[in-house]
C-alpha cells in the first residue's frame, strides 16, 4: 500500500494566535512550578539553616499552578489575548510577594540572594511581554521591574541604608539582562511573522498559479477538441455536402453518374466516421491513454488530495494494468468523479482509493471520513454520478454509494473483465 501526504505548509506562529498563547502559557506555568521545586530541593540541601520561609515557595506553587488552570480553562473558553497583561501581571505579583520579609525570611536582608530566585520567574514574565507585544513594552517591563525588586529593601528601612548599593548593582545587572533577552525574544518575532507573511503571500501566489495553469489546461484541451472536429467532421461534412450536391444535378439527367456520385459520398461517410471515432478514442481519458490506468490513477488521486490538502491512502492491484479499454475508461471516470467530490463536498481529512482485481470481478474503492450527504435527495451535482451508475451499467456491473455523517465510500464492481467472450463485447 502506497501513502501519499500532501505537502504540508510551514508557517511561524502569529503573535496572538490563541492556540500558541495557551501552550505558551501552560509551558510557563510547568516550568515555573519545576523551578520552584527543584529550587526548594536545592536549598534544603545547601541552606538548611537559611532557607526561606515555606511561605516563599508556597505562594510561587500556587502562582504557578494559577497560571496552569487559567490556560487549561482558555482552551474551552477561547482566545486569551485579552487576559495576557493580567497574566503577566499576575506573574510579575508573585514575585514580589515572595519577595517580601514575611516570605523571604532570613533572605530578606541578601539583595543577592532575593534577586537570584526571583529573576527566573520575572524572565517568563519578560517572555510574555516580548513575545506579545515588542520593544517598548520590553524596556517599560524591565524598568517597572528593576524598581520592584527595590521595595522590599525599601518597606525594610530608608533608601540611604547600606544594603541599598548591592540591590541597585542587582537591579541594574536585571534591567541589562532583561534588555538584552526581551530585546532578542522581540526581533525573533518580528522575523517569524515577516516570514510568515512572506510564506502567506508564496501560498497565494502558487494557488493563483495552479488556478491560471487549470484554466491554460482546459482552454487548451478545447483548442485541441476544436481541431480534432475541424479535421474530421467538418472536413466529412464539406465533402459530403459536395456530393450531394452533385448527386442532385445528375440525378434526371444522368442515372447512373449519380448513382457513383452517392456511392462515393457513402465512402466519404465511412471515412469520417473512423476519423470521427478515431477523435472521440484521443479525446477520452489521455491520461489512462498515455500512461496505463494505474499509474493515471494514481497521479489523480495524488493531486486532488494534495490541492484539497488531504492524507491520501491508494491501493492499487497490479493486475488491472490489462483491461479492455471501456472498463478502464470507467474506472478512470468513476475515481475522478468520486475524488472531486471528496475534495469540494466532504470536507474530510483522509482518502482512500482502492483497485482490486481477481479472476472473477474488478473492485474500485473510493472512501472518505468527511460529512456525507444524502444520496438520493436532489441536487444538481448528481447528474454526474447518474451518469456513472449508466456508465457501469452498460459494462454489467454496478455502482453503489453508502454516505452517513462519518463519511462516503463509493463502490464499482465490473464482474468477468478477463471473460473473452465479454472482451468481444466490450470492443
Amino acid at each position: 500500500m502506497d501513502t501519499v501526504s500532501p505537502t504540508d505548509t510551514l508557517a511561524a506562529p502569529r503573535a496572538g494566535a490563541p492556540g500558541w498563547e495557551r501552550r505558551l502559557l501552560r509551558s510557563i506555568a510547568l516550568a515555573w512550578m519545576a523551578y520552584v521545586l527543584s529550587l526548594a530541593l536545592i536549598d534544603s540541601v545547601l541552606l538548611p539553616e537559611g532557607m526561606p520561609t515555606p511561605a516563599f515557595y508556597l505562594v510561587h506553587v500556587l502562582g504557578a499552578a494559577a497560571l496552569l488552570a487559567f490556560a487549561g480553562a482558555a482552551r474551552r473558553r477561547g482566545p486569551t489575548s485579552d487576559a495576557l497583561p493580567l497574566c503577566i501581571g499576575g506573574i510579575v505579583g508573585v514575585a514580589v510577594l515572595a519577595a517580601l520579609p514575611s516570605a523571604a525570611g532570613s533572605l530578606q536582608s541578601g539583595a543577592e540572594g532575593l534577586a537570584l530566585r526571583g529573576l527566573p520567574v520575572l524572565m517568563l514574565a519578560l517572555v510574555l511581554v516580548a513575545w506579545r507585544y515588542g520593544w517598548p513594552q520590553v524596556v517599560v517591563f524591565s524598568l517597572a521591574t528593576a524598581l520592584l525588586s527595590c521595595a522590599p529593601l525599601l518597606l525594610l528601612g530608608s533608601a540611604l541604608s547600606p544594603a541599598m548599593g548591592p540591590t541597585i548593582v542587582v537591579a541594574a545587572i536585571q534591567t541589562t539582562s532583561f534588555l538584552a533577552v526581551g530585546g532578542s525574544v522581540a526581533l525573533l518575532m518580528r522575523q517569524l511573522q515577516a516570514q510568515q507573511a512572506e510564506l502567506e503571500h508564496a501560498n497565494r501566489q502558487l494557488r493563483l498559479l495552479a488556478e491560471m495553469r487549470e484554466q491554460l489546461g482546459a482552454s487548451q484541451e478545447r483548442g485541441r477538441i476544436a481541431r480534432e472536429l475541424h479535421d474530421t467532421l467538418a472536413h466529412t461534412l464539406s465533402g459530403l455536402s459536395i456530393q450531394l450536391e452533385g448527386a442532385d444535378a445528375c440525378w434526371e439527367h444522368d442515372p447512373p453518374r449519380a448513382r457513383a456520385i452517392v456511392q462515393q459520398a457513402q465512402l466519404i461517410v465511412r471515412g469520417g466516421l473512423q476519423e470521427t471515432r478515431r477523435a472521440l478514442r484521443a479525446l477520452r481519458a489521455g491520461p489512462v491513454e498515455q500512461h496505463g490506468l494505474l499509474a493515471a490513477l494514481h497521479q489523480l488521486a495524488s493531486v486532488s488530495a494534495a490541492r484539497a490538502n488531504l492524507r491520501l491512502e491508494l491501493a492499487l492491484a497490479p493486475e488491472t494494468q490489462a483491461l479492455p479499454e471501456p472498463i478502464e475508461q470507467c474506472v478512470y471516470r468513476t475515481a475522478q468523479e468520486a475524488l472531486a467530490n471528496a475534495a469540494r463536498h466532504a470536507a474530510a481529512t483522509t482518502l482512500w482509493v482502492q483497485l482490486q482485481a481477481d479472476s472473477q470481478r474488478l473492485e474500485l474503492l473510493v472512501r472518505d471520513d468527511g460529512q456525507g450527504f444524502d444520496p438520493h435527495a436532489p441536487h444538481p451535482d448528481r447528474y454526474g454520478l447518474r451518469g456513472l451508475r449508466e456508465r457501469a451499467a452498460s459494462l454489467g456491473g454496478e455502482l453503489s454509494i453508502v454516505s452517513s455523517p462519518g463519511g462516503t465510500m463509493l463502490r464499482l464492481i465490473i464482474p468477468n473483465v478477463w471473460r473473452s467472450d465479454a472482451r468481444a463485447h466490450l470492443r
